[in-house]
C-alpha cells in the first residue's frame, strides 16, 4: 500500500513538474518579465558564471562566487498603470557559506 502511495506521488510531482515548465508560458512570450536588465537585453540568456545578485532568480546556485555583500535593484514601468520591481541581497557569510534573499513585486498605481 505504502509502495503505492509512493509512486502516486512521484507521478503526481513530476505532472506538475511537467506541465509547469512545458505548457504554462508557451503564449503570451511578450508578458514574460525578466528580472535583470542585463539578462534582459541578453535576450533573456543568462550565463552560469554571473557575479551580479539577480543570478539569484535564474540560477540560485551561482551565487557561490560571490565573495562581498551585493545588492541589486530593479524597478520598471511596465504597461500602462503597472510597476514591477525586484531586490535581490547576497550575505556572505564565512568562505563557504552564502545566504540570499530576494523578492519580486508587481503592484498597480492608482
Amino acid at each position: 500500500m505504502k509502495l503505492k502511495t509512493n509512486k502516486i506521488v512521484i507521478c503526481l510531482f513530476f505532472l506538475f513538474i511537467v506541465y509547469n515548465n512545458g505548457f504554462s508560458n508557451t503564449g503570451a512570450r511578450f508578458l514574460n518579465i525578466d528580472t535583470c536588465a542585463r539578462f534582459s537585453s541578453l535576450g533573456g540568456a543568462n550565463i552560469y558564471d554571473n557575479v551580479d545578485p539577480e543570478i539569484i532568480f535564474y540560477n540560485p546556485a551561482g551565487i557561490y562566487k560571490m565573495d562581498s555583500f551585493k545588492i541589486g535593484v530593479t524597478y520598471s514601468k511596465y504597461y500602462q498603470s503597472l510597476n514591477y520591481g525586484n531586490i535581490a541581497v547576497i550575505f556572505p557569510i564565512g568562505s563557504s557559506f552564502k545566504l540570499g534573499l530576494s523578492s519580486i513585486q508587481m503592484f498597480y498605481d492608482t
